[in-house]
């Protein structure tokens, strides 16, 4: 029977025959049967639903929940009847409306969403992420929304937390590298400005700062020595103006996240987000500073401060060491010219010291001028006849253009010289002299000329002149003026032989002072020797008492503390001891340099260790060392008594709380040792008598001592072939640098 014959039965108006009827009961059991089959189906799907271990929902299309499951519950974090015909847009669980709309179209298109990954909250405000499907559903004619949902949060968790690794990974790799990068260069290199633009080019290449600049403190005023990025520079900046100045005033790092909060900001170029600003440091005082700024959206933060910290104590570092290079090259540089000009001055006087004809003469003095002055162009002595001069002999003219003689009064410099008898000079003549027109001193634009005395008297004029501006300084004019003495001396040979006859009683004199000296001194050091075994010795005796009569009630710390004093004493005699035996036998028969592989970078650190534990914590020792010297062929004895007495006279004359610096590095088959301290320094006039037997500073006042320390380190060093340099300056500090050779000595 069909619906429609079903239908019409029961709309009839009187009652159905047997037969209907009886068609009838046997639809209505078919229908009954389908029913109750499709009921027990839905049972069926209903029950797997809420015991699928997956998150599930159904939704009506618009969103409304129709059922949901325990797992989806746990999920959100509400409960089944919290979630049952609520609008999921309400509850805010994975969805604004403009993405459902989305999402909507696109399953009504294709019947089914598959693997949309969304980003919603928990009823905690938790953050939930889930891979979600839709499948379509209909039943009883409406149509229905199945959404599954998988949890990956855990997982996307862990693809952050590893993306944030590999960031700071990759950052950390990349300060190392520039850290690195930063201090190869400050050992290989003590020029300040290669280091500059090292780091500041450094900075940008490497991490992408678009804005970098270091300024150095002078006159009281931050300079700019380098930058990247910039097309319009701030110049010249006063100490009470900007950030950067705050941070050299308060000596402290600044970080500005947003610079139009602060009213001191200086704007350079427009757009500038963020600013960074790292003083830089020599001992305690600010110096300079190492500037970073963003611009647009990018804001600087605490990473990108610790990074420009740590290469602000990098360049700090740099500075230090590049003024005691430069004051060491400065220092090398005077010496190797001093040395020079010594050279040259004693050649000249050996050759003077025959005679000569003035020719060869002039020849002998030029070769020598031309090894220490500037270059020039022309030489010409003039001898000084009356109120008359003449040109005796010319080098770099033709021949025969100073014919005869001429009036001395035409000649300013030489009037001059005649009453002041001084060198005269002029650096730049842009117009020919008066008295030179037609001759070929018309072309001079710079010339010195130094008097040549005899017996008090002006005799002659030694010039040197050359065609170009600026050719001669002050600092020539004392030169010049050694070369005219020498050539007087040899005119006048009496005048000579009195010179080396006050010359020698000068050196008898100095002789004898030196012997009395010497004996003084072996007296004082008799008594330094007494103070220093006294002093010692007294600390030793006292502590002994005091373990011998009260070492029962002393307690665990105080007799450690006694024992401890008498170990550093007995060290002290054990080095007092060691310096004088050494001593004595160097003179006596001499000391045989035994050399050996050592590891000398841990024998600087054993050694630092020893003298920072006797200086306890009134003085801080800091080592730093390349690590490139850990098989160096030396006289380890030796090497030890060098370092503990420079090390223990950097401490005896630091004042507490100072510190010393300790270096080691490697140069080749060198190794350069510097020891500085910022303690009460070493007179100029002494520096040359340091390495004296039983000489001491006269600066030193009560801080004892024997005078015999530096003598043994300058013989330790000398033995192994090496030298040692000092420079010093009085209340500020000493720095020592030994150069040792370490390579292994020929087979």
């Amino acid at each position: 029977m069909s619906g429609t014959d079903l239908e019409a039965i029961l709309s009839q108006a009187e009652p159905p025959d047997a037969d209907t009827w009886q068609r009838l009961r046997e639809a209505l059991r078919t229908y009954q049967t389908q029913a109750q089959g499709n009921r027990d189906f839905f049972d069926q799907v209903r029950e797997l639903f809420h015991a699928y271990s997956i998150p599930q929902c159904l939704t009506n299309l618009d969103g409304v929940i129709v059922d949901i499951n325990a797992r989806a519950c746990e999920l959100s974090g509400f409960t089944r009847d919290e979630l049952l015909g609520q609008q999921v847009l309400d509850l805010a669980v994975y969805s604004t409306p403009e993405q459902r709309a989305q999402l909507l179209e696109q399953f009504m298109r294709a019947g089914h969403l598959r693997d949309i990954e969304v980003e919603s909250r928990r009823k905690d405000g938790q953050r939930i992420v889930a891979i979600m499907n839709w499948d379509l559903l209909i039943s009883r004619g409406r149509q229905f929304i199945l959404t599954t949902l998988y949890d990956v949060t855990a997982i996307r968790d862990s693809e952050e937390q590893l993306r944030n690794m590999h960031q700071i990974a990759t950052r950390q790799a990349q300060e190392s590298a520039l850290l690195h990068e930063a201090r190869t260069i400050l050992s290989r290199s003590m020029d300040l400005p290669t280091l500059i633009r090292a780091i500041v080019d450094g900075v940008a290449e490497k991490f992408g700062y678009t804005l970098v600049s270091l300024y150095l403190v002078e006159d009281q005023v931050l300079k700019l020595q380098h930058h990247h990025g910039y097309v319009v520079t701030l110049g010249d900046l006063p100490l009470d103006r900007g950030i950067m100045a705050r941070a050299v005033r308060l000596k402290h790092p600044l970080l500005l996240r947003d610079v139009s909060t602060d009213p001191e900001f200086i704007q350079a170029i427009a757009g500038v987000r963020s600013e960074i600003a790292a003083p830089l440091f020599v001992d305690d005082d600010a110096v300079g500073v190492l500037n970073v700024e963003s611009t647009g959206n990018l804001e600087l933060g605490d990473a990108d401060l610790r990074l420009i910290v740590a290469l602000s104590e990098h360049i700090s570092l740099a500075i230090q060491r590049a003024q005691l290079f430069s004051s060491l090259a400065d220092s090398e540089r005077r010496e190797r010219e001093q040395r020079l000009f010594a050279e040259a001055l004693r050649d000249v006087a050996a050759g003077l010291n025959g005679t000569l004809p003035l020719e060869p003469m002039i020849d002998l003095i030029m070769g020598h001028l031309q090894r220490v002055m500037p270059l020039f162009d022309g030489l010409r002595m003039l001898f000084i006849h009356g109120e008359r001069g003449r040109v005796a002999v010319q080098r770099g003219y033709p021949a025969g253009s100073f014919a005869g003689t001429f009036p001395l009064s035409e000649i300013q410099c030489i009037s001059d010289m005649l009453t002041k008898r001084q060198v005269c000079l002029y650096q730049d003549a842009p117009a020919p002299y008066d008295w030179a027109q037609g001759t070929p001193l018309a072309s001079v634009r710079s010339l010195i000329g130094a008097p040549i005395m005899a017996d008090g008297h002006v005799i002659g004029v030694l010039f040197l002149d050359s065609q170009a501006p600026n050719t001669f300084a002050e600092k020539h004019a004392d030169l010049l003026q050694a070369f005219a003495d020498q050539t007087g001396i040899a005119l006048k040979k009496a005048q000579l032989h009195k010179r080396l006859r006050r010359q020698n009683r000068m050196r008898l004199h100095q002789a004898m002072q030196y012997e009395r000296r010497v004996s003084e001194m072996r007296a004082q050091f008799g008594i330094a020797i007494s103070h220093e075994f006294r002093t010692p010795l007294t600390t030793i005796h006292t502590a002994a008492d005091l373990l011998r009569l009260y070492d029962e009630r002393l307690t665990a710390e105080r007799r450690r503390e006694l024992l401890g004093k008498v170990k550093t004493q007995i060290k002290h005699l054990t080095h007092l001891l060691d310096d004088i035996m050494l001593l004595s036998r160097a003179e006596l028969i001499g000391i045989q340099i035994n050399r050996k592989a050592v590891d000398l970078d841990q024998l600087c650190r054993d050694i630092t260790s020893e003298i920072q534990w006797i200086a306890g914590d009134k003085h801080r020792i800091l080592f730093f060392g390349d690590g490139l010297c850990q098989e160096a062929y030396i006289d380890e004895d030796l090497i030890r008594r060098i370092l503990i007495n420079l090390l223990t006279n950097a401490v005896k004359y630091s004042p507490e709380g100072g510190k010393v610096l300790f270096i080691l590095n490697r140069e080749t088959d060198d190794a350069i040792i510097e020891i500085t301290d910022n303690g009460i320094g070493i007179p100029a006039e002494e520096v040359d008598n340091l390495f004296q037997t039983f000489h001491r500073a006269g600066n030193v006042g009560s801080i004892p001592g024997t005078g015999l320390g530096l003598t043994l380190v300058k013989q330790a060093v000398e033995m192994h072939g090496g030298a040692i340099q000092v420079t010093s300056t009085e209340g500020m500090g000493t720095t020592f640098t030994v150069r040792l050779p370490i390579a292994p000595p020929p087979t």
